[in-house]
């Protein structure tokens, strides 16, 4: 495999390093990652949270009881915030390693995306939302005979197109700056180490930023997806497919298109995701021998995954999020 050598700057040298210095550069890479990750992280969640406790100041003041009770505003207020810590966040993690965008869009994809492919794609989505569904009633069966409250499934609420904000935030500009930071920045800095633990990592950390185990798992398996995308179709694609999802699925399909199709009790979103998942087991089973060969073609150097769980700032990252997303129930309960 050849590597390239990458400094703080996103420099790059053609060499064929020994696999010393792999790892050394990969310990650089990953540090850099890390403090960054991090720094985003409570960037972002310093605005979601100061956002909601602005929410909570108001609720206790009389005089804008009246605001409150207009969902429109709750959630516009709300996506400010997040636009905020969004774009803050993502100057800090640019400044910090004068990072030129451009070169995300000039990542060379060894494929060409055409309709046949962007349908598969797009099927397979809603097939990862049917078994995401399934790993959720499992877990909620789980913590049911744990004695543990949760409400892990639910369908899209019609309240969250109430403010026209709030929807370009989820359907456009999330999309965007979560490609830039999860498969742009951290996704195409690991690739020259090894496609398939970058796309493994990159999808794990973007899962666990939703901070949400109702969110995780989809976007675990989305993730996934999306890095495979932006690694072999380009990052453009990967933007493209993530803001289909965002927005015309989660909410044309799942909040206007579903209500009003309904097949024989089955709304359409249900129907879509069952169908999903027969294409999705069906493209597993016919590129099982293609699957193989990339994850043997692709793999990391040996080592890779404890060199980068070893580093404090990713552990920390895990751990308070786990916490926001799993722990907290069992809190609750008093475990």
């Amino acid at each position: 495999m050849m590597y390239q050598t990458q400094n703080d700057d996103f420099n790059i040298e053609e060499t064929s390093p020994s696999k010393e210095n792999v790892k050394s550069e990969y310990k650089k890479d990953i540090l850099s990652i890390a403090r960054r990750l991090l720094i985003y992280f409570i960037i972002f969640f310093f605005f979601s949270l100061l956002g909601r406790s602005v929410l909570r100041h108001m609720q206790l003041d009389s005089k804008y009881h009246y605001l409150l009770m207009d969902t429109s505003f709750v959630y516009t207020i709300t996506a400010v915030f997040l636009y905020i810590g969004a774009f803050v966040g993502l100057i800090a993690w640019v400044v910090k390693t004068k990072f030129p965008f451009k070169r995300i869009f000039e990542h060379v994809a060894p494929k060409k995306m055409n309709v046949g492919t962007f349908f598969l794609i797009s099927g397979s989505i809603f097939g990862i939302r049917f078994v995401s569904k399934l790993i959720l009633m499992g877990i909620d069966k789980l913590f049911t005979q744990m004695g543990i409250p949760a409400t892990l499934l639910g369908d899209a609420s019609p309240e969250i197109t109430s403010s026209i904000v709030f929807v370009l935030y989820l359907g456009v500009v999330a999309p965007f700056i979560e490609e830039v930071i999860f498969r742009g920045f951290i996704g195409y800095r690991m690739e020259r180490y090894g496609k398939i633990f970058a796309i493994g990592f990159s999808a794990m950390i973007f899962s666990l930023f939703h901070a949400n185990l109702s969110q995780e798992i989809f976007t675990f398996f989305l993730g996934i997806l999306l890095a495979y995308i932006a690694f072999e179709y380009g990052f453009q694609w990967a933007v493209a497919f993530h803001m289909i999802n965002n927005f015309i699925f989660a909410i044309i399909v799942d909040v206007y298109l579903s209500p009003a199709i309904v097949i024989d009790k089955h709304p359409l979103h249900s129907i879509l995701e069952l169908l999903g998942f027969v294409l999705l087991i069906y493209i597993l089973f016919a590129k099982l021998p293609e699957i193989k060969a990339y994850i043997s073609e692709n793999h990391a150097f040996k080592g890779i995954g404890f060199i980068t769980f070893t580093k404090w700032q990713i552990v920390l990252y895990i751990l308070v999020i786990l916490y926001y997303s799993v722990g907290i129930y069992f809190i609750q309960r008093g475990f």
